[in-house]
């Protein structure tokens, strides 16, 4: 009798797919997380949650708020990744050979198609979405009607963005500040229909949405130079009313909802020979190939992509769910920014980069170039008349 019952109680550990943790007789998963302090404050309530009504699994949070990836490097080198794993498409290419496949039709009725294509290395899905980020531009309408401007409407263009930065510069204020980031040159490429994934730091130079971008603040100077920047960040420009407009994405929302003390609203990047596009990132959470508990580890992705889950850290106003129903509940679109649906309008037309594995190494040597880049060629922003 006694071998049979514990027959029957091995047979259900193989069925759920773990066995247990020796020293508490529980299922132990370790999960690898970034995020802010009000962030994980929710991972961690939903953890506990999440705990009470599995009481055979242990979850352990493994936090780690700055060098995220170089840290989960070292882990897949010596094979002691987390069984869960927090990873965004910018590194999926690069771990994704260490993440378990997963069934991508499963979630396609679920989860915008543009994260579920961001989180796919050869078409094979390698994490369950949880939320997605685009740019936008934040604007200081304040500024800009006590200026005699009005407002953009969305479909305008570089020349618009031109034209209404010449009568801010005459008036002694700047339009935007652009830092030398490639993340922010993407939309001015992708716009100018030019190949993303193809630019380097030794064609820079031959790229006219990097002449452009350039030109805004060294020939026309609607953004500030290095010097007149000094330590600030966009959002602080922006913030402090030195510049009317912010290029960046729903992340700052919690940031200006908090600290701004004008009228502001959204709108989309501007549109240039190939129209308004910008690229679309994804978080999403994937499984280890070692892990021990492949179907408990599924269980708890699973969880944390959830719409309790997404919904309760979308309140935060930090993140574009990439689950639907989520990201058109009043959830999201309540509250400011007032029209906080055209970061959905832009998710729908969003590009869903393909970086390549040495993507960090890549970025750092064309951020250095940005800063120095000086190729100067007035012919490629022909198409634009500032």
């Amino acid at each position: 009798m006694i071998k049979r019952l514990l027959a029957v109680g091995f047979l259900s550990v193989l069925l759920c797919g773990c066995l247990p943790d020796s020293s508490s007789g529980k299922v132990l998963l370790k999960f690898s997380a970034w995020g802010s302090v009000s962030e994980i404050k929710i991972v961690k309530q939903m953890i506990a949650r999440y705990e009470k009504e599995n009481p055979g699994v242990k979850i352990v949070l493994i936090h780690t708020p700055q060098n995220y990836f170089k840290k989960l490097h070292l882990q897949f080198a010596s094979k002691t990744e987390p069984d869960v794993i927090l990873i965004n498409n910018q590194n999926i290419e690069n771990y994704g050979k260490y993440l378990k496949t997963l069934d991508k039709s499963k979630y396609k009725d679920d989860f915008f198609e543009v994260a579920l294509n961001a989180l796919s290395v050869q078409g094979e899905l390698k994490a369950v979405p949880r939320d997605i980020s685009n740019l936008v531009i934040y604007y200081n309408r304040t500024l800009l009607e006590q200026n005699g401007i009005s407002v953009p409407k969305p479909g305008w263009t570089f020349v618009d963005f031109l034209e209404v930065s010449k009568i801010l510069k005459e008036k002694g204020i700047f339009s935007i500040l652009l830092e030398n980031d490639l993340f922010y040159v993407y939309p001015f490429i992708l716009s100018f229909g030019e190949n993303a994934e193809s630019i380097t730091e030794d064609n820079l130079g031959y790229y006219r949405s990097v002449t452009f971008f350039k030109a805004l603040s060294k020939q026309y100077h609607y953004s500030p130079m290095d010097y007149e920047i000094g330590q600030s960040t966009g959002a602080e420009f922006f913030l402090n009313g030195k510049s009317a407009f912010y290029l960046s994405g729903r992340w700052m929302t919690p940031k200006i909802r908090e600290a701004a003390d004008f009228e502001w609203d959204i709108l989309p990047f501007p549109g240039g020979k190939a129209g308004s596009k910008v690229p679309c990132d994804a978080t999403g959470v994937g499984i280890s190939l070692n892990t021990k508990y492949p179907l408990a580890a599924l269980q708890f992705a699973e969880y944390l992509t959830s719409k309790e889950v997404i919904q309760k850290i979308s309140e935060t106003g930090l993140i574009l769910p990439a689950r639907k129903s989520v990201a058109y509940s009043d959830t999201f679109l309540k509250g400011k920014p007032e029209h906080g649906s055209y970061f959905l309008d832009i998710a729908q037309n969003s590009i869903s980069l393909k970086y390549p594995a040495n993507y960090n190494y890549v970025k750092d040597k064309i951020n250095r170039e940005l800063k120095t880049i000086k190729r100067e060629n007035p012919t490629g922003i022909n198409c634009i008349k500032p």
